[in-house]
């Protein structure tokens, strides 16, 4: 349930899940009031209705992101209205277009709170194509559930992004930082009650630049809220309103418009955020006590708005399919373009070298025992090699 704050808050255009008598719905605030407001409710989409209206089924080469993120379409009727009161009303939800929902600004596939919509009923019972950017356009005044989906979103992309396009001999952690409203902070924050979250006031020193061209130093108290993501519970519950796939990332080139995609391969190098079943009891006693193990913090700063959020992985070599669909069932996991990879052994001139790193057709090798003298050799000649290697 959302806070009474929240409830407060939603108004026009505002995207809810609500609870009636025969369960938790969804729709549309349409009209608000102090302690109601009327809803233009929402139906899934069954089987019933695909058969009474001729619709055409959502397949993956159409549409990847809804079928693959098994996304829940929405179908909404001009007609179909209730009004409610605002204790009713149970969570935020995002309702997002099909074509919004492909495009390159839609990050949070496979979050429990996302559906998507295609059509929508007219007062004459006919169809009607549904092509309104329900959150992409740009309002004087946003509806609170269009500025927590900006940034939820937001953190979705980024989180994905660090856990991709890392070189494969990069350190196990990555830091980025986005603007967010406190509202949006808080709001997530309630959505990982099992995380560890506990707020500080400290000093931090600052610069000012004056425009005579002098600058002064300042010191001024600054509060921060931390959450901290550190046991498979409090992952679970981030995805479900982040996405399925966060905390997991190929380490690959990026898409380009030569080669459009990239895939998980055999061989290949799958980062991963391994979580242990229950937090240690270290971090219990010391919730700001610094940790090596994989997690996510997320440290939010009151007054600039600011959200730091550090990841730190594990990098798992794809040896079996099993390790990628054993985390993503979905996974679509493709032989390898070559046997070489990063870490595998081989024989050369009678001395075992291990891969280092793969750039283009290049291989840097080393031996074991030192790593300070690489070698470099074309990769079909290592790909061979490492073939014969794994057959002696």
């Amino acid at each position: 349930m959302v806070s009474e704050e929240v409830r407060n808050k939603l108004s026009i255009n505002d995207c809810i899940a609500f609870q009636t008598e025969c369960g938790n719905r969804p729709g549309l605030i349409i009209d608000d009031s102090p302690d109601a407001v009327e809803v233009l409710v929402f139906k899934e989409v069954t089987s019933e209705l695909h058969q009474q209206y001729c619709l055409r089924p959502v397949v993956a080469e159409e549409y990847p992101m809804a079928y693959c993120g098994n996304m829940i379409e929405l179908m909404g009727n001009v007609s179909d209205k209730l009004t409610i009161p605002r204790t009713s009303i149970i969570d935020i939800i995002f309702i997002v277009p099909i074509r919004e929902v492909e495009s390159s600004l839609f990050h949070i596939a496979g979050s429990k709170n996302a559906y998507f919509i295609r059509y929508y009923i007219k007062a004459d019972n006919g169809l009607c194509d549904y092509h309104a950017r329900f959150y992409f356009n740009q309002y004087i005044v946003e509806p609170f559930s269009h500025r927590i989906f900006y940034s939820f979103n937001l953190i979705a992309h980024n989180l994905k992004r660090s856990m991709h396009h890392l070189k494969e001999t990069d350190v196990s952690n990555k830091t980025f930082r986005v603007s967010m409203s406190m509202e949006s902070f808080l709001y997530l924050s309630s959505k990982l009650p099992s995380a560890v979250q506990v707020y500080t006031t400290c000093k931090e020193a600052s610069v000012i630049y004056y425009n005579n061209l002098s600058m002064e130093a300042r010191t001024c108290s600054i509060t921060k809220y931390y959450v901290r993501v550190l046991h498979m519970q409090s992952m679970l519950e981030m995805r479900k309103v982040l996405g399925s796939t966060i905390g997991l990332g190929i380490c690959s080139a990026r898409p380009t418009k030569k080669t459009r995609y990239r895939y998980c391969t055999i061989n290949g190098t799958l980062n991963s955020v391994e979580m242990h079943q229950e937090v240690s009891g270290e971090i219990v006693d010391k919730p700001l006590k610094r940790t090596g193990c994989n997690g996510i913090d997320f440290v939010y700063k009151l007054e600039s708005r600011q959200l730091v959020c550090t990841v730190r992985f594990t990098k798992l070599i794809v040896s079996t399919a099993e390790i990628a669909t054993s985390r993503v069932p979905i996974a679509d996991v493709k032989a390898p373009r070559s046997s070489a990879y990063v870490g595998a052994w081989f024989i050369h001139d009678g001395v075992v070298l291990e891969v280092v790193k793969i750039v283009n057709d290049i291989v840097a090798c080393k031996t074991p025992d030192n790593d300070e003298d690489i070698i470099e050799l074309p990769l079909p000649l290592v790909s061979d090699l490492v073939n014969r290697f794994g057959r002696q």
